[in-house]
């Protein structure tokens, strides 16, 4: 089956899109929320569990479909190029020889090859504004599927929920936070991570609001707003609350209007003060006793964290890398994404990243709109987490160095409907 869509470019076109692709995006955005446990419930194989997620079955997939869009000569020949950009970056990594010692970073690292490949395929046929919305809905409808899991979380059906793999097996370390107030990490490992996984969608509501279709915004921030309340994860928070605010800048034009800014920053202002008259909110922003040594806390482990990746541009694998920290800081992670990056990839990979962030920002059309909202977001949690080591922020990160790809001469041979010839 097939439906009518435009070519993205100077000269307009009408090419017969199969009407598969768009729902593939849809189903790759479902499951970047709700990443469901299949083929064992007791874990996530990142933190030394078994089982995997929905979105590495949907990734061989995807894997499969770049197979089969590259039989084409030029095509072929981008291909090769992208693989050979992966595996120098993959050489560097692993002729390490601690590489190969935790298991963690093996399969952490397995994961980012498998999903360079998948995200690229995904990114190629996002070059289709009708698909990015697909995708945009995918996020918003597999966010909102995860509320129900924290309700009964908070309501004590965790064991039936870990049976289904809805629940991780750890999920009796359920996370205290100050006052005894239990925090809830849903499909994930850690409140924190499950958090910062919503605001995902935050980029999702960002692209509709420049639309002007305010009902997906809507159901993003409230879902957000629900999320925060059963993680208390203030990081996940902004980071989907501050690119919701920055859809509102963009004229469909996609340039800024500077009198918007001043509406926009005034609204915003109105908005916090009025969040933070609800006590959940208000407790953990300004009541929180702990506000204070958090700070000071992630101030000196950012610190110690950019001593690390400076003294080991090779990378570390996960044990050494929270080894180190430890030492150095006296927590296992520098609460900072640019930096864990650093460490656990190395810094080749590291500058890559930054490189296909930057190149993201650059707007053209109204797909790459979408590309510098979730550019945006991503960058956002980065100054909170370290979700370079989450698999769906390595899929979200892989998703942002295809499209990156994609924008360069040779790369332009893979979009979708950027030939003749299609898929």
């Amino acid at each position: 089956m097939t439906q009518t869509a435009s070519v993205p470019g100077p000269v307009a076109a009408q090419v017969r899109m199969p009407l598969w692709r768009p729902w593939l995006a849809f189903l790759f955005g479902f499951f970047l929320q709700f990443n469901i446990l299949i083929g064992g419930g007791e874990g996530d194989a990142v933190i030394g569990g078994y089982g995997f997620r929905a979105l590495d079955f949907l990734s061989v997939l995807a894997v499969a479909l770049l197979l089969i869009h590259a039989v084409l000569p030029r095509r072929v020949l981008a291909l090769a190029v992208f693989t050979a950009i992966i595996g120098a970056m993959s050489l560097l990594r692993i002729q390490d020889p601690t590489f190969w010692s935790d298991s963690r970073t093996v399969t952490l690292a397995l994961h980012y090859l498998a999903y360079s490949f998948s995200g690229l395929y995904l990114a190629t046929i996002c070059s289709d504004d009708f698909v990015v919305m697909r995708f945009c809905w995918g996020l918003i409808v597999g966010l909102l599927a995860t509320v129900p899991i924290f309700v009964l979380q908070d309501l004590g059906y965790s064991s039936s929920l870990v049976e289904l793999g809805l629940v991780p097996g750890w999920h009796d370390m359920v996370d205290l936070g100050s006052g005894d107030i239990a925090r809830y990490s849903g499909l994930w490992g850690h409140p924190n991570q499950a958090g910062h996984i919503a605001a995902l969608a935050g980029a999702a509501g960002a692209y509709f609001v420049f639309h002007r279709r305010w009902i997906p915004a809507v159901l993003v921030a409230t879902a957000l707003v629900t999320v925060f309340y059963y993680t208390e994860s203030r990081g996940g928070l902004i980071a989907g609350g501050s690119v919701l605010a920055l859809s509102l800048l963009f004229e469909r034009k996609h340039k800024l209007d500077f009198f918007r800014i001043a509406i926009v920053a005034i609204a915003v202002i109105i908005v916090i003060a009025l969040l933070l008259q609800i006590d959940f909110i208000a407790y953990r922003f300004e009541a929180d006793p702990t506000a204070a040594s958090n700070f000071s806390e992630r101030l000196a482990s950012t610190w110690a964290g950019i001593e690390v990746a400076l003294a080991n541009p090779l990378g570390l694998n996960l044990d050494v890398y929270n080894s180190e920290m430890f030492s150095a800081s006296g927590v296992g992670t520098p609460h900072n994404g640019f930096i864990s990056a650093a460490i656990i990839l190395g810094m080749v990979p590291f500058l890559l990243l930054i490189a296909s962030f930057l190149a993201n920002c650059r707007v053209r059309d109204e797909a790459d709109q979408f590309f510098l909202f979730l550019t945006v977001q991503v960058s956002v949690s980065f100054m909170f987490e370290q979700v370079p080591a989450d698999y769906d922020y390595a899929f979200i990160i892989c998703l942002l160095f295809g499209r990156a790809f994609l924008r360069t001469h040779i790369g332009q041979e893979l979009r979708a409907n950027g030939g003749t010839q299609k898929m």
